[in-house]
């Protein structure tokens, strides 16, 4: 695939991940974690997530996978989780600095950690079917 269509592969589908976790968030994790997910601003906001995520994950997440290659060797993986949670608590607060009405409401730590999973999940995903 050339580079624009990986672009905006992964673009459609962070956006429909977003749009799928706001609508079904709560509904998916009721009574088993604390904690809420909401997004507000609309599609703007899916799209806007949709490109910060992807900046943020092809230009922080290496460095900070590198950095920590000890502690996923330790862990056998599981810090991983650690380091989606943390660029998801960065996304939250990049999202504060944008100009619009876009926002992403993260309460709890486990609700960090469910949605980073998910996340890269739908990575994994994305990137299967680029290929």
């Amino acid at each position: 695939m050339h580079i624009l269509q990986r672009i905006l592969f992964s673009l459609l589908g962070y956006s429909l991940i977003f749009w799928f976790l706001d609508l079904k968030y709560d509904t998916l994790t009721q009574n088993l974690i604390d904690g809420t997910f909401h997004i507000t601003g609309g599609v703007t906001a899916y799209l806007s997530l949709a490109i910060l995520l992807g900046i943020i994950n092809s230009l922080l997440k290496p460095i900070l996978m590198l950095l920590a290659t000890p502690l996923r060797w330790l862990t056998l993986g599981l810090f991983t989780v650690v380091i989606n949670a943390f660029l998801l608590w960065l996304l939250q607060l990049l999202t504060t600095l944008i100009p619009f009405d876009v926002g992403i409401h993260i309460e709890h730590w486990q609700t960090y950690a469910v949605v980073g999973i998910i996340l890269s999940f739908i990575n994994g995903i994305i990137h299967w079917f680029e290929k």
